[in-house]
């Protein structure tokens, strides 16, 4: 059989061709080639046009027996009724709601109740509350429909207005218990559910229209998979559905996830707690990762210097000062989008050297924040699998091997995220019984220096002291 997956990210398009029966995959990533909005918005439909004539591109020649779809949590579109688009897409990092959200903060149990109930935190980054200051605003449409990048990209493609369970437990909306639109908070903003887009069992396919068909360069009517988030399908492209397998992805920004039978919150509103498929999945993500890394290497080493030649400077025994990872404010474990980073500690013996590993170091001190409340909640996970650019550098994966005092699994595929859309395709399609029973290939494991582990430690004390100042 043969899967067609597209998935629109952040900053990129991307599709791939897979063949469940001999596993062989031709893979492709684009930059969209416009620059995200400053506030954290883009064009849906430019997007969406962008991620199908790539699909298109890639599988030109090949007739598919199946369109499986990947995308980001937390987007927001505001269409008419025949989804023409009415309002750009919004984005996790669309933070017109903050101050919004600071006042409900400030409400008393507002916040524990609301994260009791829906397994979110009370962020800018929801789209319930970017709802809630557009109604705020008077700029909610009576007749309007409401959904993500994710539901305009099934649209387009099968004329559904349709979402899964795993992307709209991310939207704010729904009551974890029920698994569906929470009533009372609809009511709130004024928004019913026939707004909404359905919630579909996630065995539930629909139909590529003519246009769909003419979009992609494929036969009208093959089975279309609605569009799952990333973080989810990262899970299952882990190969970790299981529990006490945690998936660890350092991309242009972090996260640690695993999966739970049953729904687990710490008592405070810390971590976030979503659905994989049928399963909860708890977890945290950071702001800052490679988005921080980035910055420093293009502001502090001359244009043409490589990440390779940067890292052959640095030492797991540098004495280095403390970088709170920050600039893009902070969602874990924290959720202040006002919070601003930078380093402390500075010396006049430090050079750029020492500061780019504490930029590393930090990004890492931000994710074992969140992990020691994971642990704490769910317990210490048997397995690590780590993914992400961070395999891109030797020193930063032993790094984060030994602060975290464990082993860490890598795959040999650094596609997770779409991998998990061709692993719910072979199960769809009959090749796999479960999606759990999917094993990817592990390519190494890194295990971890205790003493450095010691180390690390210290050096993250020194770091947790300063971010709680």
């Amino acid at each position: 059989m043969k899967l067609l997956i597209l998935e629109s990210s952040t900053t990129s398009a991307k599709a791939m061709l897979f063949d469940s029966e001999t596993m062989q995959q031709k893979i492709v990533s684009r930059p969209y080639g416009f620059a995200q909005n400053s506030n954290g918005t883009h064009d849906g439909e430019e997007v969406f046009c962008k991620t199908a004539s790539l699909a298109k591109e890639i599988s030109s020649g090949t007739s598919v027996d199946m369109i499986l779809q990947g995308t980001t949590w937390h987007s927001l579109i505001v269409c008419a009724k025949d989804g023409t688009p009415m309002s750009l897409v919004e984005l996790w990092s669309y933070t017109k709601a903050s101050d919004l959200c600071a006042k409900l903060n400030a409400v008393p149990g507002f916040a524990k109740n609301y994260y009791k109930n829906t397994g979110c935190l009370v962020n800018s980054s929801y789209p319930y509350f970017k709802l809630m200051k557009k109604k705020e605003d008077a700029a909610l449409p009576k007749d309007c429909r409401i959904g993500g990048q994710g539901v305009y990209n099934t649209f387009r493609l099968t004329g559904k207005w349709v979402t899964t369970l795993s992307m709209a437990s991310g939207s704010g909306l729904i009551n974890i218990d029920t698994r569906s639109y929470d009533k009372d908070l609809l009511s709130k903003i004024n928004v019913s559910e026939s707004q909404l887009p359905r919630i579909a069992d996630y065995t539930e396919t629909f139909p590529l229209t003519k246009e769909g068909a003419a979009l992609l360069g494929q036969k009208e009517g093959i089975p279309v998979v609605p569009a799952y988030p990333d973080g989810a399908l990262n899970q299952i492209g882990s190969g970790a559905l299981e529990q006490g397998i945690m998936s660890f992805s350092v991309g242009t920004s972090a996260a640690i996830r695993i999966t739970a039978k049953k729904k687990l919150l710490p008592a405070e509103p810390s971590l976030w707690s979503y659905f994989v498929l049928s399963s909860h999945l708890l977890g945290g993500a950071t702001s800052g990762a490679c988005n921080c890394q980035d910055w420093f290497k293009q502001k502090f080493f001359p244009e043409g210097t490589t990440y390779k030649e940067i890292e052959s400077r640095l030492s797991h025994t540098r004495d280095t000062p403390v970088f709170l990872p920050f600039l893009f404010g902070e969602r874990c474990p924290g959720w202040n989008e006002k919070r601003t980073g930078g380093f402390l500690c500075v010396r006049p013996e430090h050079n750029v050297f020492d500061l780019y590993q504490a930029v590393l170091e930090g990004i890492l001190f931000n994710v074992y924040q969140c992990y020691e409340i994971l642990v704490k909640t769910a317990g210490e996970p048997d397995v690590i699998k780590l993914s992400g650019g961070i395999l891109h550098s030797d020193i930063w994966t032993q790094m984060c091997a030994d602060l975290f005092g464990k082993k860490m699994s890598l795959d040999m595929s650094d596609q997770s995220s779409v991998m998990g859309c061709a692993v719910i395709g072979m199960h769809l399609t009959g090749k796999l019984n479960s999606p759990a029973d999917f094993r990817p290939a592990i390519g190494k494991t890194v295990e971890p220096n205790m003493e450095v582990h010691e180390a690390y430690i210290k050096k993250f004390q020194k770091y947790l002291e300063l971010y709680k100042k």
